[in-house]
């Protein structure tokens, strides 16, 4: 049965919380380039983080699969907790949507038959994996720490789970428009989460239900899951050799 201590969630969320308050720092000093970039950071931090640090036997490894399974997963990054034979899984997708300027952080897509907004169809995406995996957007934040406006987090990115989100397209996003900055304030303002809140209550399963995978390698290629993945081990025996990717 997975199932971490109280002292393994403080160490994640908190891990995590520095990790993104870092990775902010730099964004804000402009060492950060993109997205890409600050995931890789953010969670490279996290692995390094948990490694240095956990005096309750958490292990992490970082692992980057051949670029495939975004584009139906609908998301950026993973984070696997194994746990006495069994995983959780949360899922999710990075925006920079540079507030401190105008900037069009969304964009339309054409199909065959219609517009779509891009941002939109990656919500939809996301839905397939909701709630069995614990999926969130986290929105990357440019300035400095209790520099932001009062509608994003003080010191990290800002978060919302993904049920928060489709809410929210569903009720005030047009079918054939992309997200705008001010559709975006309107969604935080409503209520938004800090990482440490998001990993708190993925260890907690507050958010995500655990399930019995016998080898890493399978639900990573079973399930389409994103390129870059960060596993922890909370004191599982699920199976993991990097060779097998």
């Amino acid at each position: 049965m997975f199932k971490l201590s109280s002292a393994q969630i403080d160490e994640l969320s908190h891990f995590a919380l520095v990790s993104d308050k870092e990775t902010r720092h730099e964004l804000s000093q402009k060492i950060i380039q993109d997205e890409n970039d600050y995931t890789s950071n953010f969670t490279g931090a996290f692995r390094r983080r948990i490694n240095a640090y956990s005096k309750t036997g958490l292990r992490a490894t970082s692992i980057r699969l051949s670029p495939r399974g975004e584009r139906k997963a609908g998301c950026d990054a993973a984070i696997i907790i194994s746990s006495n034979d069994e995983l959780k899984v949360a899922l999710f997708e990075a925006k920079w949507p540079r507030i401190s300027t105008p900037y069009n952080w969304d964009y339309l897509r054409t199909s065959k038959t219609a517009q779509f907004s891009h941002y939109s169809n990656q919500l939809d995406r996301q839905s397939h994996y909701w709630p069995e995996f614990a999926v969130f957007e986290m929105f990357y934040c440019e300035f400095a720490a209790k520099a932001q406006p009062q509608y994003m987090q003080d010191e990290g990115s800002t978060c919302v789970w993904h049920d928060t989100a489709m809410l929210f397209k569903t009720n005030y996003m047009p079918p054939n428009a992309a997200w705008s900055q001010s559709d975006l304030k309107l969604m935080l303002q409503n209520g938004n989460l800090s990482i440490e809140d998001i990993v708190r209550a993925f260890g907690k399963c507050d958010v995500g239900k655990a399930i019995s995978y016998g080898r890493l390698i399978g639900i990573t290629r079973d399930l389409s899951l994103p390129s870059n993945i960060l596993y922890i081990d909370a004191g599982g025996n699920v199976d993991f050799n990097g060779d097998d990717f």
